[in-house]
């Protein structure tokens, strides 16, 4: 069930989504656990394995970052690894992406997104809604701040900035954890603090969700609960959610392994937000 108080929130205009990989795979894009598989495959294919058991023990441990730390080691060069990546990230054939059109009609403030690729923008550009893609160096946080609108943050930036893309074990730890990113969690907690948040297409198993966790731990505020959608979680799991990070789970069944619940969810929840244009037609009769 969709919470009421999320389609209030997102039909005032100001709430943000912080988007995973779910809408890029529904599209044709691989998912972690896909992407993982196909690099250690073309490893194998060009014989660069240097040690395939731990690859192997990164797959079945879910530890994906650590298997690309793994491959760059073995290509011998960042460029290498993330050329590889843009190969394997082109999608085979393109489906319809019901969730990216549904977020992009939704009137969300801003978008965060740790895809490297540029379906937002371009759903937002087909309903002719203008939207500025910054990355994540320092000077594209500036414009965070109270009334910050009409932005597309990539958050691991792309794969045309190799020295920015977040990816493997190594990225993770100096964007998360050491002292040389730390305006990188310094912003996104004044985001996490200032704004309501939906979380929409992460696992539990995409290696960035825990930082998130640790994050709304942090910034936890009845005035700004993070909203999430999420798979399966039973009724102990949305009380330890809700008091200990103050997330909302939005949850929905997962039975087919396709994520279709949550398309007829806010296929169902699409009835009652105000689309972006006609909110906008709202404000400015309003002025």
């Amino acid at each position: 069930m969709f919470d009421k108080r999320l389609i209030r929130t997102i039909n005032n205009g100001r709430c943000f989504v912080l988007v995973g990989s779910g809408p890029s795979c529904e599209v044709g894009y691989p998912s972690w656990q896909r992407l993982a598989e196909l690099t250690y495959a073309e490893l194998t294919k060009i014989g660069r394995v240097s040690d395939s058991k731990s690859y192997e023990k990164y797959l079945a441990d879910k530890k994906y970052p650590e298997l690309f730390r793994q491959a760059e080691r073995d290509l011998g060069d960042r460029i290498a690894l993330i050329n590889l990546i843009k190969s394997l990230l082109t999608p085979p054939a393109r489906n319809q992406g019901v969730l990216y059109e549904l977020i992009s009609k939704w009137p969300f403030a801003c978008y965060l997104t740790t895809n490297y690729d540029d379906e937002i923008a371009t759903c937002l550009a087909n309903l002719n809604e203008h939207f500025t893609v910054i990355r994540n160096r320092q000077e594209d946080f500036y414009p965070w701040r109270d009334g910050a609108s009409h932005l597309i943050q990539k958050l691991h930036s792309d794969l045309n900035h190799p020295a920015e893309v977040v990816l493997t074990s190594a990225d993770y730890q100096r964007f998360y954890v050491e002292d040389s990113c730390q305006y990188f969690r310094d912003k996104l907690r004044q985001v996490f603090e200032m704004f309501d948040v939906f979380l929409i297409g992460h696992s539990l198993s995409d290696p960035d969700i825990d930082f998130v966790l640790q994050l709304a731990r942090k910034t936890a505020s009845p005035q700004h609960p993070i909203y999430m959608a999420a798979a399966d979680f039973t009724k102990a799991d949305e009380q330890e959610y809700l008091e200990k990070y103050n997330i909302v789970l939005v949850q929905y069944s997962n039975n087919d392994g396709k994520h279709s619940e949550l398309r007829r969810m806010l296929k169902t929840a699409d009835r009652f937000i105000v689309p972006r244009h006609r909110l906008r037609e709202r404000t400015e009769t309003a002025v």
